[in-house]
């Protein structure tokens, strides 16, 4: 999900609409997850994104996993462009 929200913001910021051609591509340059516990058995689970600093060639995403209404997950990661 981070990439994505990480293409999403970029082309955004450059003012262009969703799949729109030329398509960019991003790579993951560092990524750190905790793995703070393990998820309740059975329960649904919800993935959250969000962007933060955008700036040059990269995009730095955090994203949290939540499971029985507790977050589980907590990583962090930065991605850069890697067309032209």
């Amino acid at each position: 999900g981070g990439i994505l929200a990480a293409t999403g913001k970029a082309g955004r910021a450059a003012g262009r609409e969703l799949g729109s051609a030329p398509a960019c591509y991003y790579g993951t340059a560092s990524r750190h997850v905790d793995y703070l516990k393990p998820p309740p058995s059975g329960e649904l689970v919800e993935v959250r994104a969000r962007v933060g600093e955008v700036g040059g060639r990269k995009v730095r995403v955090t994203c949290t996993l939540h499971a029985g209404g507790e977050e589980t997950v907590r990583g962090e990661a930065v991605f850069v462009r890697m067309d032209g």
